[in-house]
């Protein structure tokens, strides 16, 4: 605990990149939580939304409660307002390493990029969920062109909260 005093910037950035994965606005994690619900809620499926907006909750205080172990509790026996009192600077901690630095960075520049500009990833998860929803294409790239060897129909998607036997 208490690394935010020895790595202030590693601690600033990995609590923007993890409240970009529960899904807090602006953050990118945000636009794919928002489809969800209005999916959800465009098919009339109110407990799928309702669960998309429960697990963000238990994410984020997952996250806050990892991310506040990590950085910001203090070791045992030393408290904050013993920190704030030594007149001393922090003891010297190991080095954050530049590698570490680079991922952060990386990874914060992703996550920004894809707050500010959403719509080319959004388009390319819709391709990539119509591929799974539609696996002809795919299977008949992989498989030989031999028709006898497999014949390949479309199968329709489940319809959730349908109690029909197939």
């Amino acid at each position: 605990g208490g690394l935010h005093r020895g790595h202030p910037w590693l601690a600033a950035g990995l609590l923007t990149a993890l409240l970009a994965l529960v899904g807090l606005p602006p953050l990118s994690g945000f636009y794919g939580k928002i489809l969800i619900i209005q999916e959800a809620l465009s098919n009339e499926h109110l407990v799928l939304g309702v669960v998309a907006l429960l697990t963000g909750a238990v994410t984020l205080l997952a996250v806050l409660r990892a991310w506040a172990g990590v950085f910001w509790v203090f070791p045992e026996g030393e408290s904050e307002a013993d920190a704030a009192a030594a007149s001393r600077p922090a003891p010297a901690s190991a080095p954050c390493g530049w590698h570490r630095a680079v991922a952060i960075a990386l990874l914060l520049l992703a996550a920004g990029w894809m707050s500010l500009v959403p719509e080319p990833l959004l388009g390319l998860a819709r391709r990539a969920g119509a591929g799974l929803a539609e696996p002809t294409a795919y299977v008949r790239a992989v498989l030989p062109a031999d028709p006898n060897v497999l014949d390949v129909a479309p199968v329709p998607p489940p319809k959730l909260g349908s109690h029909e036997k197939p």
